[in-house]
């Protein structure tokens, strides 16, 4: 999937990219491409989970804020 698409940037939640990061890295897989960035939404993005991210995908992840449930606020 990743290596045949080779996205420039994986998005999702954090916990979930997170695991994926640390099987690879336990597993000694890797991308056969480097993304620009990781972005990780609905949930915090610790430290311990950036720098995994990041060792294991050679990019840095960044946490973004999506702020949907102000569509349920403004109805």
């Amino acid at each position: 999937g990743f290596n045949r698409y080779r996205p420039e940037s994986v998005t999702g939640y954090a916990f979930s990219q997170f695991l994926i990061a640390r099987l690879m890295l336990e597993q000694g897989l890797t991308f056969d491409f480097t993304p620009q960035a990781a972005i990780t939404s609905s949930e915090a993005l610790t430290p311990a989970m950036r720098d995994t991210i990041r060792r294991a995908w050679g990019c840095r992840a960044w946490q973004e804020y999506g702020s949907v449930e102000n569509c349920g606020l403004a109805t």
